[in-house]
């Protein structure tokens, strides 16, 4: 499942200053997905993969994967978003 940022609901949008969104800096994709995301559902990206509290939004990996279970732990919203190649507009789906 992707979400994009003009599909979240706007009661999310409106907690935008909550959304953090984290990225793999080292990867290729992550940081340029995570910063498409942030401009569009107005997210805030995290400058460390440390959770800051708030939502999460996030790229699927062992880095950014304890920040996601902090989130979870204290009943915030989160955003898994896992990349696959070869993925074309026809494969995604939003929720």
């Amino acid at each position: 499942m992707i979400l994009l940022g003009k599909d979240l609901p706007k009661t999310f949008r409106k907690q935008k200053k909550f959304l953090k969104i984290y990225y793999v800096s080292s990867k290729k994709t992550s940081p340029r997905f995570a910063k498409a995301f942030a401009k569009g559902s107005g997210g805030k990206l995290a400058k460390v993969n440390k959770y800051q509290l708030g939502n999460w939004a996030g790229f699927g990996s062992p880095v950014t994967w304890q920040s996601l279970q902090q989130a979870q732990k204290l009943g915030f919203d989160w955003f898994y978003i896992k990349y696959e190649k070869n993925i074309s507009i026809s494969n995604i789906s939003v929720a």
